[in-house]
């Protein structure tokens, strides 16, 4: 597959480039998969179908998400533990079916994988039909997202979201969707979070770490922040704000949360390197 024009831009963060014309899907997948080192299963009888697509440094679930519009596809994701400052949902397999998703977009669910691969204590796919179609406006999409009583609907309401970002800020919405009761959103929220270039409010985050009880999604909004913070480029109030938030989350029952936490703070009050 030398010829298939098909690079990863960086792996921690799962971006791809892809310039593919007519090339047969599961050689661009197959790709892919070895690129990524993201489990991707396609069904024999659509081996042989040829796609075009052309991205450059785009996150790799969006990428799929273009490539296979309109089919049946299972998004599944790992908590990489290695580093207990370190602990991302990175995507970690892609199950597609035959059946189109003949209403709108790409049916998808997803379902938070332990470090192991394996599905995480009490987490189960609840499935999303993928975009909704329709003429609300931004402003009221985002006020649907809080007030929707459906967590199926709140769930397709944010992949909306997801593909109309560009239309104004979305990261206000996805701070309150991080504190849904649904396990399937708060990934959702965290996902699309982690792929937006607008401020992320780290104090807010912070705070929420500090008095949240989801476990799972607090893990991976101390990795994400610990990513950042590694950047170098956060200011000294900043990361004084930031840690001073994030005391309180020192307390919490979780051992885990409670190591992660003091290693955030030992990494915020340490001078940048």
């Amino acid at each position: 597959m030398d010829d298939l024009p098909v690079g990863v831009t960086e792996h921690a963060a799962q971006t791809v480039t892809i310039n593919a014309d007519q090339v047969p899907l599961k050689q661009l997948l197959d790709e892919l998969a070895a690129e990524t080192r993201v489990s991707i299963s396609l069904p024999r009888e659509m081996e042989s179908e040829s796609v075009t697509l052309s991205a450059h440094a785009v996150p790799l679930e969006d990428a799929l998400r273009t490539l296979l519009d309109r089919k049946s596809v299972t998004f599944s994701y790992a908590t990489l533990a290695a580093d207990a400052r370190d602990r991302r949902s990175l995507l970690a397999g892609v199950q597609i079916s035959q059946e189109p998703n003949a209403m709108v977009g790409t049916a998808s669910s997803s379902q938070l994988l332990g470090s192991k691969g394996n599905p995480a204590a009490g987490q189960t796919a609840s499935p999303a039909q993928g975009p909704l179609k329709g003429t609300r406006s931004f402003d009221d999409l985002k006020q649907s997202i809080k007030e929707e009583k459906n967590p199926h609907t709140r769930l397709r309401l944010l992949e909306t979201l997801r593909s109309r970002q560009g239309e104004g800020p979305i990261v206000p919405t996805l701070v309150i969707a991080l504190g849904d009761q649904n396990k399937d959103i708060r990934q959702a929220a965290l996902s699309l979070m982690m792929s937006t270039s607008e401020p992320i409010p780290w104090v807010s985050l912070a705070k929420m770490v500090s008095t949240g009880k989801n476990p799972e999604t607090l893990v991976n909004i101390l990795g994400l922040m610990s990513d950042s913070v590694s950047e170098g480029t956060w200011t000294k109030e900043e990361r004084t704000a930031v840690a001073s938030a994030l005391t309180p989350g020192s307390l919490n029952q979780d051992s885990d949360i409670r190591d992660d936490v003091e290693s955030l703070i030992a990494q915020l009050v340490s001078p940048p390197q």
